[in-house]
C-alpha cells in the first residue's frame, strides 16, 4: 500500500472485525461461490477543516449471500441515546 495511513486503518478495521466475531475467514466448501468484498474509505474531517481520521469499511456483496450458507444471523446497528433524545424531543415540542 502506498499510504501508510490506510494500511494502519485497514488492519485496526479488520482486527476489530474479527475481535468482535463480525467477521470469520473459512476455507470455500465444495460447490460454494466466493462472497466478493471491497474497501470503501471515508476521511473525517474536523470543523475547522482538518483529517482527525481514516475510517476505511470492509463491505460486502450481501446480496449473493445464502442465509445458513455463508450467514447464521444478522446485525442491526442500534440507535444511540442522544440521537433517541433528539427524536422525543422533536416529537414532543409539536404538540
Amino acid at each position: 500500500m502506498k499510504y501508510p495511513r490506510w494500511k494502519a486503518a485497514m488492519d485496526e478495521e479488520f482486527n476489530s472485525l474479527r475481535k468482535n466475531a463480525t467477521l470469520e475467514l473459512d476455507s470455500l466448501s465444495l460447490g460454494r461461490k466466493l462472497i466478493q468484498c471491497k474497501w470503501v474509505y471515508q476521511t473525517k474531517v474536523a470543523a475547522y477543516g482538518t483529517t482527525y481520521k481514516y475510517k476505511p469499511q470492509l463491505v460486502e456483496q450481501g446480496f449473493s449471500q445464502v442465509q445458513g450458507g455463508d450467514y447464521h444471523e444478522t446485525f442491526a446497528p442500534v440507535a444511540k441515546m442522544d440521537s433517541i433524545r433528539l427524536v422525543l424531543d422533536i416529537a414532543s415540542s409539536k404538540h
